[in-house]
């Protein structure tokens, strides 16, 4: 669908409203809330040309490229944007507006863009934006409502970082509750540090191999934490532990998590426009329950939380997927053994 929006853009020399736009939203840092200074606007740059264009008499930029033999739909498609092109530095120039208006001032140091561009290979044209003269600082990823966005949409850098935050914590728990009865010591765990490696992970559950064991390695040493039982090597023994305190694998966690948020979406639990992403099977079918998207070709579409998820919805049981209630959804999934299958 991208590829043919864009020979159409291309065919018909016309630019679509929403390519020549960029959001910028002040989100929120640390420290006070009430405080400006405190927020960074953060635009996430997916297409956009140079801000070079800017700087250089747009009739005379056209007239080059005709001499050099860009015309026609080419032509008039450059001509489109250049003239009708909503930059991201007006929208900063607004931004500079509201804060003479309301009295209130954006720390710069704080402000920074990111672009993103999965495919590596092809290179962004180093664009400059600023705001209050200064020159705003590109960075190759962000922290927003807590995940780490990378510039390439892979989650290896919050997944990383997800890692290192719990196994911080079970050490913190291993120093302060070594005195403490089991119960407490799972209870400590299930408080502190699980909720850490559930956080947000319909967003960013990993697909590799390694990610999912490098997760999987902080619950192990959880299980020896709460059994207080840091020599035992043999073979099998932490594996035993999990099943003792009956802990899940984390990868059915988070796969039962992403599915339950899709029963949200699917049911409006959640505000989230359906229509935009899937569609419903023909309800005079046996496939009525199934739900479908166009096909992603892109490693990063295809692995992303609707495509992947939806493969896995339409493996469930009819009657799951049906459920008339999220608590008889969820009731359903824990009846579904071996969760890790749908995934195959």
């Amino acid at each position: 669908m991208c590829f043919a929006r864009s020979q159409l853009s291309l065919d018909t020399g016309e630019v679509p409203l929403d390519w020549r736009q960029a959001w910028v939203v002040p989100i929120f840092k640390k420290g006070e809330r009430h405080l400006a200074a405190n927020y960074r606007p953060v635009s996430l740059i997916l297409l956009d040309f140079s801000k070079a264009f800017d700087k250089v008499p747009h009739a005379r930029l056209l007239t080059k490229l005709a001499y050099y033999g860009v015309r026609n739909d080419t032509l008039k498609w450059i001509s489109a944007f250049l003239t009708d092109s909503l930059q991201l530095q007006q929208d900063l120039s607004s931004l500079e507006q509201w804060e003479s208006t309301w009295q209130m001032e954006f720390n710069t140091s704080k402000c920074t863009v990111i672009r993103i561009a999965p495919n590596k290979k092809k290179p962004i044209l180093p664009t400059s934006y600023s705001l209050h003269g200064q020159t705003l600082e590109t960075t190759p990823s962000i922290k927003y409502l807590g995940v780490l966005i990378s510039d390439d949409l892979s989650w290896s850098s919050h997944m990383q970082a997800t890692v290192n935050k719990g196994n911080r914590t079970v050490g913190f728990l291993r120093r302060n509750f070594r005195e403490c009865t089991t119960t407490v010591r799972a209870a400590t765990y299930k408080a502190m540090v699980r909720p850490v490696l559930d956080y947000a992970s319909p967003v960013w559950d990993p697909i590799s191999q390694k990610d999912v064991t490098e997760l999987e390695k902080v619950q192990r040493r959880a299980a020896r934490y709460v059994h207080n039982n840091y020599s035992d090597r043999t073979p099998g023994c932490v594996t035993s532990m999990l099943k003792t305190l009956q802990w899940e694998p984390l990868a059915d966690r988070r796969l039962a998590n992403r599915l339950t948020m899709l029963y949200k979406i699917n049911n409006g639990i959640v505000d989230i426009n359906k229509a935009e992403f899937y569609i419903s099977g023909d309800s005079r079918t046996r496939g009525a329950q199934r739900l479908f998207q166009e096909r992603a070709s892109h490693p990063v579409l295809f692995n992303s939380f609707f495509p992947r998820t939806l493969r896995q919805w339409n493996k469930l049981d009819p009657k799951t997927t049906v459920a008339p209630s999220l608590e008889s959804f969820q009731a359903g999934l824990g009846r579904t053994h071996g969760l890790a299958s749908l995934t195959q």
